[in-house]
């Protein structure tokens, strides 16, 4: 099965590390960035059960939960020839709490 015999051997891309930025972090976003990563041609983020490719190198998602572990996975994707994708980067946060039942905690027993 040798075609040509002269093709390199497709490199695989760096991971990208990914970290959320918690000054912008609320009740129900996230914004995660990461690192770019030379030679990619796209980024595959997946968080929350979405998937969107972007060659930005940030990411937010949006309309989740307060109080609620998410986390975020980002490839770096490659042109199939002569890089191919990299492992995915993971960053795992939590957005913030509701501060609309400060007081849940005092709620009375119903018994």
């Amino acid at each position: 099965g040798e075609s040509g015999g002269e093709q390199p051997e497709p490199v695989k891309l760096g991971t990208p590390s990914v970290t959320c930025d918690e000054t912008k972090t609320t009740e129900n976003s996230l914004t995660f960035t990461w690192t770019a990563v030379e030679n990619a041609t796209n980024y595959k983020v997946e968080c929350n059960g979405e998937t969107v490719e972007q060659t930005e190198n940030t990411y937010t998602a949006t309309g989740l939960s307060a109080g609620t572990e998410y986390t975020v996975s980002v490839t770096a994707l490659g042109d199939g020839a002569s890089y191919i994708d990299s492992d995915a980067g993971t960053c795992t946060a939590t957005t913030k709490e509701s501060l609309e039942n400060p007081d849940k905690d005092e709620e009375e027993t119903p018994w």
